[in-house]
C-alpha cells in the first residue's frame, strides 16, 4: 500500500507519494547473515568476523542477539573495491 500525502497547493506543494512502509519480511530480505556475507565474498565465516572486527567490511547492524549486514552496503562496498582494483591494475600496466 502506498501512502499519499495531499496539499491544497497554498505553499506550492503538490501531491506526493511516500514509499511503502517496511514490513518485517522486506527488512529481513535487505539484511544478510554472516553466512550469506561469507558466500557473497567467497570467504569463510571466520574471515568475515575478522574483517568486520578490523574495519575491513562495512559495519554490521547489531540487533537483539543477532548481527546482520546491509545488502545494499555490501554491494556498494564490493563495487568500490572492484573499481579500486581496476584502477590499480591499469596503473600497473601503464608503468
Amino acid at each position: 500500500m502506498t501512502n499519499v500525502a495531499y496539499d491544497d497547493g497554498a505553499f506550492g506543494l503538490t501531491v506526493s507519494e511516500q514509499p511503502e512502509a517496511f514490513t518485517p519480511a522486506a527488512v529481513e530480505s535487505e539484511l544478510l547473515t554472516v553466512e550469506e556475507v561469507a558466500a557473497m565474498l567467497s570467504i569463510g565465516v571466520r574471515s568475515v568476523w575478522r574483517k568486520s572486527q578490523d574495519g575491513r567490511l562495512p559495519p554490521p547492524i547489531k540487533m537483539t542477539g543477532s548481527t546482520r549486514w546491509s545488502k545494499s552496503a555490501m554491494r556498494e562496498w564490493i563495487v568500490e573495491k572492484a573499481s579500486a582494483a581496476q584502477k590499480q591494475l591499469h596503473a600497473r600496466r601503464r608503468a
